[in-house]
């Protein structure tokens, strides 16, 4: 974002020019006359990161989901005293967790989906529990998501003990994966912050 002008720039050679994040000033403003082009008003761009956070939401429960298959394979295969992983109760209840997780992220994604698709005003009243804003409820999905990846992707490799960080387990990619699509805008705790804001009001000092 520009300014009032949502626009694309052409990159300059890694490590060579000066870095742009999300909606900061264009720290190059030789891209002002050159190699630019505008693809439209600055209002555009909201709505196109709701979108985004919904798809990277929707791909961090699948993530999620991942994980703990992989966790819950590991830990019936892998034998400690004769016994399979699995059978100890801490690593069953450390794993029974995350359906909850998953299943929360994946309702809330799907509600955030669908209250986009409307393309209508929502409603915005935690009080009574009705929430039907797509920009809100998108929050709400990105933030809940990043924190069940995190936790399921988490346990799984903790359960895989060392081989966890072996390249020949895929629960590494996973593990990364879970962190890195996250952060890509920027720290979903700001994201929280943000949300809470919006639902609460501004903290007074």
């Amino acid at each position: 974002v520009d300014g009032d002008e949502l626009v694309v720039v052409r990159s300059a050679p890694p490590m060579t020019g000066p870095r742009n994040h999300a909606s900061a000033p264009l720290a190059d403003r030789s891209a002002r006359t050159g190699d630019r082009t505008v693809l439209g008003p600055a209002s555009a761009f909201q709505p196109v990161i709701d979108r985004w956070k919904v798809l990277t939401a929707a791909a961090l429960v699948g993530i999620a989901e991942a994980a703990q298959k992989l966790g819950v394979e590991y830990v019936m295969e892998r034998e400690q005293f004769g016994v399979p992983v699995g059978s100890f109760q801490a690593v069953q209840h450390g794993l029974a967790d995350l359906p909850v997780l998953i299943d929360g992220g994946r309702l809330l994604t799907h509600k955030a989906a669908w209250a986009l698709g409307r393309e209508e005003d929502g409603i915005l009243d935690w009080r009574a529990n009705d929430i039907t804003d797509g920009s809100a409820l998108a929050a709400m999905a990105f933030v809940f998501t990043s924190d069940g990846a995190a936790v399921a992707t988490d346990r799984s490799l903790h359960y895989h003990g060392g081989y966890g960080f072996a390249e020949e387990y895929d629960i590494q990619l996973y593990y990364r994966r879970a962190r890195g699509w996250s952060l890509v805008l920027d720290d979903p705790t700001n994201e929280c912050l943000a949300l809470a804001d919006r639902l609460y009001g501004p903290v007074e000092n």
